[in-house]
């Protein structure tokens, strides 16, 4: 269980630095510049929610995190799971990122609603 406002920062800052390698297996895994060009896009944004959590960590204040949150489509929950291979199309490319990000987001919100911490909730509601 994770319960101080550390292991729960140290516990994201895993998860998108997992999120980064992802997108880095699908780059390799791309085989046309335009799929890599969004792959490298979406990498860029989970290397900047590293550093994001790496400053909140190191600065041990939330003060920067974003506090609206975009209303969720839930346009995933009508795709099926793709498994990234070597011929993965440019939509199936999108479909395997949009899943990884619903299962992120469905362990940020279960993380938040187990929370007591305030700080905790506080950045995991911001995710």
């Amino acid at each position: 269980m994770i319960n101080t406002f550390d292991e729960v920062l140290a516990f994201a800052i895993s998860r998108e630095e997992d999120a980064v390698l992802f997108y880095q297996f699908l780059q390799g895994k791309a085989r046309f510049a335009p799929q890599k060009e969004v792959l490298k896009e979406f990498e860029l944004m989970e290397v900047g929610h590293v550093r994001l959590l790496e400053g909140v960590k190191k600065r041990h204040s939330i003060e920067k995190l974003s506090q609206t949150i975009p209303e969720d489509l839930q346009l995933s929950s009508y795709l099926h799971d793709v498994e990234p291979d070597e011929n993965m199309s440019y939509q199936q490319i999108l479909v395997a990122a949009m899943k990884k990000e619903e299962r992120a987001a469905m362990l940020y919100t279960a993380l938040r609603d187990q929370a007591e911490d305030i700080q905790i909730r506080q950045v995991l509601l911001s995710w």
